[in-house]
């Protein structure tokens, strides 16, 4: 009679939900911004001209500016503070409209290429993508505002005396974990020093140690 050989294979599992806390790194809407702005930097007509800011600042063009208008946080636990969070990261591209033939067109193909560099650049960064599960969506919007036009965005840019612009806006919903490790006060008591006092029989005297901590 034949024997029936069963081999035991031992899995091991790594929660890829806790390799932020593993490695000791946090993510949050600060953190994707700046992952963010790493991966574009020189992959883009842009070039270096990310930023950060809430406003556009004056600047050359094309210019790219990262913001995080929006974060959802569900819970998926009734202990400890365990969220599924969503942060949407806006990446908005702005190039400047030739005055030469067919600006409109000219322009229309530079969006087109720049909304490509961009998620190029972003969706293959393994320095962002390592820190969350998944790129949940990516929505695009593209729009031209000529002075002329009856755009409000164009109206308010001929008021400012602005050149004409064409805007590419590339969302991206990122989905990752946040645990308890997430929520740990920003800020600690500094230690300055400790006081170490040694009990000792009667009528012996009690030493005091102190020892004072440098920075």
């Amino acid at each position: 009679m034949g024997s029936l050989l069963i081999r035991r294979a031992t899995m091991t599992f790594i929660d890829v939900r806790r390799r932020s806390f593993l490695s000791g790194e946090i993510m949050n809407a600060a953190q994707i911004r700046q992952l963010a702005a790493a991966a574009l930097r020189g992959k883009t007509d842009a070039e270096d001209r990310i930023y950060l800011t809430e406003a556009w600042p004056i600047t050359t063009y094309p210019a790219i500016l990262l913001q995080t208008p929006l974060e959802v946080k569900e819970s998926i636990g009734r202990n400890a503070p365990q969220f599924k969070t969503i942060t949407t990261l806006r990446i908005s591209g702005h190039i400047q409209l030739s005055e030469g033939e067919n600006p409109v067109t000219v322009a229309a193909s530079a969006l087109e290429r720049l909304c490509e560099q961009i998620q190029r650049a972003v969706i293959n960064s393994y320095e962002l993508t390592r820190q969350i599960q998944q790129f949940a969506k990516v929505r695009t919007t593209m729009g031209i505002y000529t002075a002329l036009g009856s755009d409000t965005a164009a109206r308010s840019a001929a008021t400012r005396s602005e050149p004409s612009v064409a805007e590419v806006k590339v969302e991206l919903d990122l989905e990752y974990y946040q645990g308890p490790e997430d929520f740990f006060p920003l800020e600690t008591p500094q230690l300055a020093g400790i006081d170490v006092t040694i009990n000792m029989p009667d009528g012996a005297p009690e030493p005091l140690i102190a020892i004072t901590l440098s920075e």
